[in-house]
Formats: C-alpha cells, sequence, structure tokens
C-alpha cells in the first residue's frame, strides 16, 4: 500500500500491465465455477456463522474474560479475510480474474488477505500465550491480563496487521492457479524479475508462527504434564479453552507451511488449491471449533438465533420428556423390587 501512496513510479514499475493489450491479459485467465462456487459457498457458511457469534461474544459474561476480547479481535480480522480469500477469490475465479484484468480491485483485496492473515497469526499467538500464561500462573495471568489491561496487548497485533497492511507487498490472486502469489503475473511469461516482487515480511510471519506456535504448545503440553504428576490437574474449562486455542493454531500451522512451499518452490495445483483451503479454514474453521468444543458459545448463539417462545416451548417438551422417562424407570425398578 505504501509503493501505491508515496512511491507511485515505483509501483508503476512493478505492476505494468503494458505488456499485453487487455484481451490478452483476458486470455491468460481461467474461468473455473467448481474452484469460484467452492470458494465463495465456503466463505458465506463462515461469514454467517461468524457474526451471530462476535454477538454473542460481546455479552458481559463473555468479552469480560480476557480470552474472549482476544478471541473478538480475532474474529474481526477473520470476518475481513474471509471475504478476501473465499468471497473475492471465488468471484476472481468465476470471472477469470488475474492481475491486470482487475488492477485495482484484485490489488486492493491482496492488500488486505496478507495483512489480515498476519494479523490473526499474531493474534492467535497472543491467545496461546494467554492460555498458556493461565494455566502455569493464574496470578500473573490476572496481573497482566485482568480487565482493560488486555487491550493493551491487543494493541500488538493491530500494529502488527497495520504494518504489513500498509508497509508491505501485497499478495494477488491468480485465477491460473486458484490461489495467491507474490508475483502479480504469476503463470504468464515474459521477462521480469520475479524477486522483485517476493514479501519477506510475509515469509518471515509464516516461518515464525510455525516456530512460535510449535515452541507454545509444547510449552502448554509440558505444563499440564506436570500438572498432572503434581496432582493439581488443569480444569475442564482450562483444558477446553486450550484445545480449542490448540485447534485454531494448528490450522495456522499447516495452511503458514503450505504457503511458504507454494510460494519458492514447485508446488502441485492440488496441494496449491489445498493451502488456500487451509488458509481459509485458518480464519473461519474456528467457527466450528468453538460450535463443537465451546458449550457456553454454543448456548449464547442458541438463545441469539431461536426466539424466546420456542426456545421455552422446547425447555418444557425436554423437562416433560425427562419426567416421563424418570416415571418410567421409577416403575420399573418398583416391579423388579417386588
Amino acid at each position: 500500500m505504501e509503493k501505491l501512496v508515496f512511491d507511485r513510479r515505483y509501483f508503476e514499475h512493478l505492476y505494468n500491465c503494458s505488456h499485453f493489450t487487455q484481451a490478452e491479459w483476458k486470455s491468460f485467465g481461467k474461468v473455473n465455477i467448481p474452484i469460484g462456487v467452492s470458494y465463495i459457498t465456503i466463505g458465506i457458511i463462515y461469514e454467517i456463522l461468524y457474526i451471530p457469534l462476535m454477538i454473542v461474544m460481546l455479552k458481559k459474561e463473555f468479552i469480560q474474560n480476557s480470552c474472549y476480547k482476544i478471541m473478538f479481535l480475532l474474529g474481526i480480522i477473520d470476518i475481513i479475510a474471509v471475504f478476501c480469500n473465499s468471497l473475492m477469490s471465488g468471484y476472481f475465479s468465476l470471472v477469470g480474474a488475474v492481475y491486470c484484468t482487475h488492477p485495482t480491485l484484485v490489488y486492493m483485496v491482496g492488500v488486505f488477505s496478507p495483512s489480515s492473515w498476519c494479523g490473526a497469526c499474531a493474534t492467535v499467538l497472543l491467545l496461546a500465550f494467554n492460555r498458556f500464561l493461565d494455566l502455569v500462573s493464574p496470578y500473573y495471568s490476572e496481573l497482566l491480563f485482568n480487565g482493560k489491561r488486555t487491550f493493551i496487548w491487543l494493541i500488538l497485533p493491530g500494529l502488527y496487521w497495520f504494518y504489513f497492511w500498509f508497509i508491505d507487498l501485497p499478495c494477488i490472486y491468480s485465477s491460473i492457479a486458484s490461489a495467491c502469489f507474490f508475483d502479480p503475473f504469476f503463470g504468464v511469461s515474459f521477462p521480469r524479475n520475479e524477486w522483485e516482487y517476493a514479501n519477506w515480511g510475509l515469509t518471515f510471519n509464516n516461518v515464525a508462527i510455525i516456530l512460535a506456535l510449535s515452541g507454545m504448545y509444547i510449552a502448554i503440553i509440558s505444563a499440564l504434564i506436570a500438572k498432572t504428576r503434581m496432582s493439581t490437574a488443569a480444569t475442564a474449562i482450562q483444558r477446553n479453552t486450550i484445545l480449542q486455542a490448540f485447534l485454531i493454531c494448528t490450522l495456522c500451522f499447516i495452511a503458514s507451511a503450505i504457503y511458504v512451499c507454494m510460494q519458492y518452490l514447485p508446488t502441485p495445483p492440488f496441494v496449491i488449491i489445498l493451502g488456500q483451503i487451509f488458509w481459509q479454514a485458518s480464519h473461519g474453521g474456528a467457527v466450528f471449533i468453538y460450535l463443537i468444543f465451546n458449550k457456553a458459545l454454543r448456548k449464547g448463539l442458541i438463545k441469539l438465533i431461536v426466539p424466546e417462545k420456542i426456545e421455552k416451548r422446547l425447555a418444557k417438551v425436554t423437562f416433560f420428556s425427562n419426567v416421563t422417562v424418570l416415571s418410567r424407570n421409577t416403575a420399573s425398578a418398583q416391579l423388579s423390587a417386588i
């Protein structure tokens, strides 16, 4: 973004579309209906589920906890990222877009996609650190993250996100391979220095997040083992939140590994598409992790979506069903006793 705003000449050197006519650029693009529809469908599912979950997180019983403050920021970043890497990527595949067929739109999406990814990586790492501290030292966890202090911590991933949005080079979607690449002309042959487009900041982020998350979860697993040996087992809530954070981090880990490889090494097409899907899942997959493993959020979502009258009727039906089952069991027990 910084090149576009402050160094227009260099920007036009990097993203020069004069090598071919518009008709030729369009011929390079690859319309892929199945991929386009799949990406858009995945994105819609993620967004439809994520937005109401975010509303639930804002309720007092959730947002007063430091981990939910971090998860809420992660949700904001994820919603932006899913719009870019699922919905817009799907659209680009449907119309067979390459950079020079839609330069402004593709560039702007290419700016928001990697910056949101890096912001999410930093936020996920902060979440893992928060869970680790809560496990090994509730005192220091309270000292560092209690109340509004968490918002100070959230400035760090916010600044990291802004750096990649404004300073770093974009990652441009290409319908030729159905994924994002540093080189805006990926798959098109003409003389150029491809290394000029290398995004070393993003590469550093991807390698660093793999190492940092590995180290963090080795520390968490070690702490869990130590607690078990000392007969001071972690609470069910601690284990559950650690599991959720671990699964979210695993998606980031896999997406990072694939994207590092595909930017610099010859990569089979199916692995490239798999990398894009894992990248989408690293942002939207948190929704399913929350719904499956977070009972409180799941209940909150049902309460938000299901009208109160229907909820009360369902509660009554469940109550009377339980009473009926209990009565039958009691009667059976009495008959057995006779």
